[in-house]
C-alpha cells in the first residue's frame, strides 16, 4: 500500500492596498537607509583588525602597487560607467573620484618614504 503525504499548503492571501501615507514613510526610510550607508568603503571592507582592505594591500604589496590597482580600479568604474543597470551615476563618479584621490595620497607617501 503507498503512503501518501499529507503537504500542508498555505493559501495565498490577497495583497490589500498599503495606504500612501505608509508607502511614503516606508521610502522616505529606505531614502534614509541609503543616505546612511557608505557605497565607497562598506562596512564589509573592513576587516577585522578595524583596517580596510586596501590598508592590507598597503602591507602586502607597498604603496606604488597598491596605487597602481587603485587607478586601475578608478579606469574600470569609469569605463563601464552607464552600464549597469540600476547604477547611480553620480555614486559611481564618487567611487572614481576616491580610487583618484587614493591612489595620489599612496603615491605621495611613497615619494616621501624614498626621502627618509
Amino acid at each position: 500500500m503507498a503512503s501518501t503525504k499529507r503537504v500542508n499548503v498555505v493559501p495565498k492571501l490577497p495583497i490589500t492596498s498599503v495606504p500612501d501615507n505608509v508607502k511614503q514613510e516606508l521610502k522616505a526610510e529606505k531614502k534614509l537607509e541609503k543616505e546612511k550607508y557608505d557605497f565607497i568603503n562598506p562596512s564589509h571592507y573592513v576587516q577585522d583588525d578595524g583596517r580596510q582592505t586596501w590598508e592590507h594591500m598597503v602591507d602586502k604589496w607597498g604603496e606604488e602597487k597598491t596605487a597602481l590597482w587603485c587607478e586601475m580600479t578608478a579606469f574600470k568604474y569609469q569605463d563601464r560607467i552607464g552600464r549597469k543597470p540600476g547604477e547611480d551615476e553620480e555614486r559611481e563618479k564618487n567611487k572614481i573620484k576616491w580610487y583618484e584621490d587614493k591612489a595620489e595620497e599612496l603615491r605621495t607617501l611613497a615619494k616621501k618614504k624614498k626621502f627618509w
